[in-house]
């Protein structure tokens, strides 16, 4: 298979997350993913993801000047071992770089190359990639129009890194871009109380608040996925994955025009399907 190379003119910045999407192509053993400082096959690597399936494990490494550094190992995630489709983010700190699969922590791998020096990422292998994207975190105060509006069915996917000191941050599904407008539904996960806060924000007025969860998903300096969708009677939450909670209606669809991010995390480009 031909390899493919992402072009990154610019380089990495601390921040940024990229994402993988595929599966393995049957009988697929190896494949690799490569942040190189050019964009051939020679250039140096300052990251090499390598899962390998027939040794059970995911090497990880650097080369630079043609020369491998030290191997570091991990056991394979069950995803990849057993040809499930998977999302791989890798997320670039500036001095190590730390690894999700289908949201559940892998690796991490201190960086022995300067961040700033990555031009390209090479995919190779076995595996059918669909997908390779960059993702950079957002200025904030993030305030987003919402294209369709809220319609039966539809979902809104929300990327976010809780930072270290991080007392909590807040998803708000709001009727305007105005700071006192109405909120629909605001989803405020708090990391010192270990507990997600759904309300509403009505007429000037915060309504009862729902505190019931099935348990708290989410850690400080950890990415995490919330999906949002969008029921006739209800909005029901996924976090990386997995279901969480729902929230009953008590504003009209039709009202709700925007989404803010708000509180102490990193946020990315969100998406409305």
């Amino acid at each position: 298979e031909d390899d493919f190379v992402k072009q990154i003119p610019s380089g990495m910045e601390k921040g940024d997350v990229v994402v993988f999407k595929g599966f393995m192509r049957p009988g697929g053993d190896v494949f690799s993913v490569n942040f190189m400082t050019g964009y051939t096959a020679d250039s140096d690597i300052a990251l090499h993801f390598n899962p390998r399936i027939g040794e059970g494990q995911v090497i990880m490494n650097c080369c630079t000047g043609g020369d491998w550094g030290e191997e570091e190992k991990a056991d394979i995630p069950s995803v990849i071992a057993e040809g499930k489709p998977f999302e791989i983010k890798i997320v670039t700190k500036r001095n190590k770089f730390k690894v999700y699969v289908n949201g559940n922590k892998c690796m991490k791998f201190d960086a022995r190359l300067n961040v700033e020096d990555i031009k390209g990422i090479m995919v190779k292998g076995e595996a059918f990639i669909y997908q390779v994207k960059l993702e950079r975190k957002l200025e904030k105060p993030v305030v987003e129009s919402l294209p369709f509006g809220l319609r039966e069915g539809g979902w809104i996917v929300v990327q976010a890194i809780p930072k270290k000191g991080s007392e909590g941050f807040a998803v708000n599904l709001c009727c305007g871009e105005d700071d006192d407008c109405d909120v629909a539904f605001h989803f405020n996960p708090r990391l010192q109380e270990n507990c997600s806060i759904r309300n509403t924000f009505s007429g000037g007025d915060w309504q009862e608040e729902e505190r019931d969860q099935p348990c708290f998903p989410f850690e400080k300096k950890e990415t995490c996925e919330i999906a949002i969708n969008i029921k006739s009677d209800k909005f029901v939450t996924y976090v990386n994955g997995e279901h969480y909670i729902d929230y009953n209606h008590r504003l009209s669809l039709d009202s709700v025009c925007h989404l803010k991010l708000t509180g102490h995390a990193e946020f990315y480009e969100p998406e409305f399907l």
